[in-house]
């Protein structure tokens, strides 16, 4: 994705539209589309601003407004799956989310998992509260995790915390 247009040049734009030249005069002087020219002209008759829009997503998650509710969840039962998190979020919360999302969000929140053995060869993630305040492990740990068992379904049903 591009970078947005300077002030300076928005301006410039907007005052050459003003003086009375058509759109299309405005785009070839300076290099940018008719519908650019167009866009800033309106926004600057509309808002009197010309500042581009912070380009991204938001910040945060849409879960951050539900974190002592699932960390509480966490707390309570660290034997539960991502997938009951999931579910449990959707049928109190309203809230529907991948399971993926609750992962990284309790990541954020300071939450990492370890392997586990259990029964024999199967094996289970476990989350546990990291010991350094908000410590986040490292990305290449999940990355690592999620290619070695991204076909095998029944792990990602073995998530726990």
């Amino acid at each position: 994705m591009g970078r947005p247009f300077s002030e300076d040049l928005r301006k410039r734009i907007v005052k050459k539209r003003e003086e009375g030249f058509s759109e299309a005069d405005v785009s070839q002087m300076f290099g940018v589309s008719t519908s650019s020219v167009y866009r800033f002209f309106r926004r600057q008759r509309e808002t009197r601003e010309l500042k581009p829009k912070k380009m991204g997503q938001p910040e945060g998650s849409k879960l951050d407004s539900h974190k002592d509710l699932i960390t509480g969840w966490v707390e309570e039962n660290r034997g539960a799956t991502l997938e009951e998190l999931t579910t449990r979020l959707a049928e109190e919360a309203d809230l529907h989310v991948h399971f993926t999302t609750v992962m990284r969000v309790l990541s954020r929140w300071g939450y990492s998992y370890k392997k586990l053995s259990t029964q024999g060869s199967r094996t289970a993630l476990t989350f546990k509260k990291n010991a350094q305040s908000g410590g986040r492990p490292q990305a290449y740990v999940y990355r690592r995790m999620w290619d070695q068992h991204q076909d095998d379904a029944s792990l990602r049903t073995q998530l726990v915390f």
